[in-house]
């Protein structure tokens, strides 16, 4: 009685069922395993960064530590709810796995962490460009993107809260979201980028020869990171677009928020390397202001403006550090 109100599968329907479910499960799986072990690696990179910042630069403003050490923290945060994830999954809620049932809550808070890391970093990296050039129209535009991509990627975190399952990951609805904040992200980190290297590179004929080296390796640094984030976020919206039923772009939803912070740090440890050159330390006297390197500067006597009163002050908003009041603006 009981075979009679299953319905009949064909021959051999048991087994391909049964093997495409597996085979659903192993690319899940090979996904998020990926994609956990690559941005654990980078969390590691970030914790060197947070140390080498901490131990070269103890002079600079509380404020810009306290930036630091948030974005520390919005990372570490977010390897552990992606170890939590992953421990429901494979652990506590394995047998549900050929299911698509519930994913973990943990899932929908790292959009959220995501969401504000990406937007602390792009308002970073704004106020660089602003620094550097004064223009509000350009450090504007990519605030107001920044922001409504922080509010999209909010709307998703709320969305996964509200609708904990597989499925949703493959909405319609969901998948729109995902597509204009990859988009928008993208057009961000590609403004960024862009603006940084046009306006460093048009303050190298205001200066000498030896600014110039340092100017070339801030410009250098701004394409290493830059399109190193933008190829990531452009892989993570080309699979999601291509492959919207697959997970495949799950590895560089991880790894994006990684490299954002890696960025910012990288952004502030650079100083001593760059600006450093035979000077001891360098130091501003506001968290984001400008660094000024000025002709009548007497610390500069001899460096970059000795010899030639025709180079004018640059602002070089790209890189800066603050130190004590008693300290000059180098």
């Amino acid at each position: 009685m009981l075979s009679a109100s299953v319905p009949s599968l064909p021959p051999g329907g048991g087994e391909v069922i049964l093997a495409a479910a597996i085979k659903a499960i192993k690319e899940e799986s090979a996904m998020l395993l990926i994609g956990y072990a690559v941005s654990t690696a980078t969390y590691g990179i970030s914790i060197l960064q947070v140390y080498l910042y901490f131990r070269n630069y103890p002079k600079d403003n509380v404020s810009l530590k306290l930036t630091v050490a948030t974005f520390w923290t919005l990372d570490t945060l977010s390897s552990v709810i992606a170890s939590h994830a992953l421990y429901t999954l494979y652990v506590l809620d394995f047998e549900n796995l050929t299911t698509y049932s519930l994913i973990p809550w943990s899932w929908a808070l790292e959009t959220a962490i995501l969401a504000v890391v990406a937007i602390m970093a792009q308002y970073f990296y704004a106020w660089k460009i602003w620094a550097v050039s004064r223009n509000f129209v350009v450090a504007g535009f990519i605030l107001l993107i920044s922001a409504a991509s922080f509010g999209m990627g909010m709307y998703i975190s709320v969305y996964l809260f509200r609708f904990p399952t597989l499925e949703s990951l493959v909405g319609h609805s969901y998948r729109s979201v995902t597509t204009s904040i990859e988009c928008t992200g993208l057009a961000c980190d590609v403004m960024i980028t862009t603006s940084l290297i046009y306006y460093l590179h048009s303050r190298k004929t205001e200066v000498l020869s030896s600014t110039q080296d340092m100017i070339d390796s801030l410009i250098l640094y701004v394409m290493s990171y830059g399109i190193l984030i933008i190829v990531c976020m452009a892989l993570l919206l080309a699979l999601e677009v291509a492959y919207p039923h697959h997970l495949y772009w799950h590895p560089f939803f991880q790894l994006v928020e990684k490299l954002c912070v890696n960025s910012v740090l990288a952004s502030l440890n650079i100083r001593k390397s760059v600006l450093g050159k035979g000077q001891p330390e360098v130091s501003t006297r506001s968290a984001l202001g400008p660094m000024v390197f000025s002709p009548n500067s007497p610390s500069n006597s001899g460096t970059v403006g000795s010899g030639s009163g025709k180079q004018k002050d640059m602002p070089l908003g790209i890189m800066y550090s603050t130190h004590s009041e008693s300290d000059r603006d180098v």
